[in-house]
């Protein structure tokens, strides 16, 4: 996945809570490691939750 497509989901996941910090215009401003740690971070969050509903 390239950066745009990771910002596109940070923003579609995050954006309608805070648009202030997950806009596409301020996620662009991160360097590509912020990205890269915000992503993983998400795709964890997301993981774990999956594993407790299944419990």
């Amino acid at each position: 996945m390239n950066r745009e497509e990771k910002i596109k989901a940070l923003h579609e996941m995050y954006g309608e809570n805070n648009e202030q910090s997950w806009s596409v215009e301020a996620l662009n401003k991160r360097n590509d490691a912020q990205i890269d740690m915000l992503f993983n971070a998400c795709l964890d969050e997301n993981s774990n939750l999956r594993k407790r509903e299944e419990i």
